[in-house]
């Protein structure tokens, strides 16, 4: 773009005006950018693992972990169970395991998902920060 005097004043400032919009933007984008790379990607804290129930992946399973301060964060199984959820609160946590909403409108909980998926049960753990792996083998 040229910034030459065009020798029409209206056009001469609509250029400009232009100019330092498009440099304005420029600059916004460019610190998104470098802002983007600034996290802490160290703290990042992920629980991953697969969910089965007597032996069969459970799939659609919601996860949520609590932790003592009343923090839950939760996720949910794919189609053979595997599961992922990030950020969980650290220290003693309980894991929840519930069934689908679809399928806890149709009647009662499964036996096993019963004992640990109404609130206030779940299952003991000792979350720390970091990728962690652990598998939640249901039964009745």
């Amino acid at each position: 773009m040229c910034l030459e005097p065009t020798g029409n004043p209206e056009r001469t400032i609509f250029l400009m005006k232009l100019f330092v919009t498009r440099l304005s933007a420029l600059g916004l984008f460019l610190a998104i950018i470098g802002l983007a790379g600034c996290g802490d990607s160290a703290k990042k804290t992920t629980l991953k693992g697969k969910v089965t129930y007597n032996g069969q992946p459970l799939a659609n399973a919601l996860i949520v972990v609590n932790g003592a301060d009343n923090v839950s964060i939760g996720g949910s199984s794919d189609g053979q169970g595997n599961y992922e959820v990030v950020n969980p609160p650290l220290g003693a946590v309980k894991i929840q395991v519930t069934e689908p909403p679809e399928r806890m409108m149709k009647g009662p909980l499964k036996p096993g998902l019963a004992k640990i998926g109404k609130p206030g049960t779940g299952i003991p753990y000792d979350m720390k920060a970091g990728d962690q792996k652990f598998d939640l083998a249901i039964t009745d």
